[in-house]
């Protein structure tokens, strides 16, 4: 996820207004990924914890819960981690 902006060395959360043709390159946040489908996921219990962990990081960034997870188009899909 990109979490920041580099130019001329300065690092930023906003984009610069005005780049005047300075190169402006991304700062990344890297995160563990899951090798297993989620479309058979029943519960919060049955999710991997990389995606638990990833969702707690979007909830601190964005400063917004996340009550539920969709795993797959249908409703049975739709798991509620409250």
């Amino acid at each position: 996820a990109c979490t920041a902006y580099k130019t001329e060395g300065l690092i930023s959360d906003q984009i610069p207004f005005r780049l005047e043709n300075k190169m402006l390159s991304p700062v990344y946040q890297s995160f563990n990924g899951w090798n297993t489908t989620l479309s058979e996921c029943a519960s919060a219990s049955d999710l991997p914890p990389e995606l638990l962990s990833y969702v707690k990081w979007i909830e601190k960034e964005t400063q917004v819960p996340i009550d539920l997870v969709s795993c797959g188009p249908d409703r049975a899909q739709t798991i509620y981690l409250t």
